[in-house]
């Protein structure tokens, strides 16, 4: 019969295996613009080579998932273990092979309305800096158009299968959606 700590071995062994990119990525941490192996923490600016991590802030280094977490979130090692496995262990799940999928219902694309496209390319240059040339690009591509609900609403087709993105520009939620048809070049409004 298993006891307590065979379990936590068992688990502690499975999430060794987790990258420390992906314990940043679920905290929260921001990656640094400049340097791909600085990250900023609420806990300071740590850099990462590989399973090492180094805290530039606090002084204080350590390897391997199960470290970083017991530093960052200030735990012990079995309350380390159980959050990675919470947060960043995801086991394969088998499917079955009789398992029948739904054939999937195309989407509708969300209606264009002309008059919220600058709304949408005030937030999307002002807030997310994007460059006003990419935007008009994109607009003029049929790429980017805004909706009733003045969303930013991404497109590409990629492999033959059209994407969807939305912008909310007044929340910061993605919805990323697949649908079939292209749908038509947009003219970027004068309004």
């Amino acid at each position: 019969m298993p006891t307590r700590f065979d379990e936590i071995r068992n688990q502690a062994a499975k999430v060794r295996q987790i990258k420390l990119v992906t314990v940043l990525q679920q905290i929260g941490a921001i990656a640094d613009k400049n340097d791909s192996d600085k990250w900023h923490t609420h806990q300071g600016t740590l850099s990462v080579t590989g399973s090492k991590f180094f805290n530039w802030t606090k002084t204080v280094g350590g390897g391997g998932a199960i470290d970083l977490i017991m530093h960052l979130e200030n735990i012990d090692f079995i309350k380390a273990v159980s959050w990675l496995t919470e947060n960043c262990a995801y086991p394969a799940v088998p499917r079955s092979k009789k398992t029948r999928h739904r054939p999937r219902t195309p989407l509708t694309l969300p209606k264009k309305n002309y008059q919220r496209l600058p709304q949408v390319n005030h937030y999307l240059t002002s807030y997310r800096c994007l460059p006003a040339v990419l935007i008009q690009s994109l607009i003029n591509e049929g790429r980017l158009y805004a909706d009733d609900r003045a969303n930013a609403v991404f497109y590409s087709l990629e492999k033959e299968i059209p994407l969807l993105a939305l912008k909310f520009v007044e929340q910061t939620t993605n919805l990323g959606m697949h649908w079939p048809p292209a749908p038509e070049k947009i003219e970027a409004s004068s309004t």
